[in-house]
């Protein structure tokens, strides 16, 4: 994720694509926001991921938009999950408009040891 001062000063990242990874990488995720760092990241980088999208989803923004629907007796569009999860993966460093990234991280959120899903809240909820 961004430092504070590259927050603070509109610092962008360079996003990650797809086509800039080899399929191993795209499974393990970005440590650091250089090829070099690559080569060698941490699949923990996941969870990191799916750790910011929590905290997404349970922001005020979020839960008010949701909270329209709700009231409304409607079940909230899916593009509101799919909103989080792209800004999610955009923090990370991730092009969160690929689609081969999207689906790699969600086949990774999918196959997470249920000890690992129990730390995140709508991962747990769709267990249930």
């Amino acid at each position: 994720p961004p430092s504070k001062m590259q927050q603070e000063e509109g610092h962008k990242m360079p996003m990650i694509s797809s086509k800039a990874l080899d399929h191993e990488v795209l499974l393990k995720g970005p440590e650091k926001h250089d090829e070099a760092a690559h080569k060698n990241a941490p699949s923990s980088t996941w969870m990191d991921v799916l750790r910011t999208e929590a905290s997404l989803r349970l922001s005020e923004n979020y839960l008010g938009q949701t909270r329209l629907y709700f009231d409304a007796g409607l079940a909230p569009p899916q593009t509101l999950d799919e909103e989080a999860e792209r800004q999610a993966l955009v923090a990370h460093g991730f092009d969160g408009d690929d689609p081969a990234v999207v689906e790699t991280y969600r086949r990774v959120a999918r196959e997470l040891p249920v000890r690992q899903r129990e730390e995140i809240f709508f991962l747990k909820a769709n267990d249930k």
